[in-house]
């Protein structure tokens, strides 16, 4: 079996056939739109797991708020209390120990 030898012109052919195929768009230009589709839409969940994270966060702080205003509304009731008067006088809320 021979192999037949290249000449300069085959060579020359050949490399600029090969260029040529190179120019063309490729794989990877054909893929950045998927690329792009991807990121698109890491951002989008990243931008949903935002706002459900400013709604809890203000969930909580309306929840935190009504607590607040039942607490109020409960001490108001129990004013008839003895230690609640005492504590009043003595200019506190209550005689529980503070929370540190």
């Amino acid at each position: 079996m021979r192999v037949e030898r290249a000449s300069v012109d085959d060579v020359r052919d050949r490399l600029s056939q090969l260029h040529g195929a190179s120019s063309r768009p490729t794989e990877e230009v054909a893929k950045r739109p998927a690329i792009e589709e991807y990121e698109e839409r890491l951002r989008a969940e990243a931008q949903a797991k935002e706002e459900l994270k400013r709604k809890r966060k203000e969930d909580e702080a309306e929840k935190k708020k009504r607590q607040r205003a039942e607490a109020e509304a409960a001490a108001l009731e129990d004013e008839g209390d003895d230690n609640a008067n005492i504590a009043a006088i003595m200019g506190f809320k209550s005689f529980g120990g503070s929370k540190r």
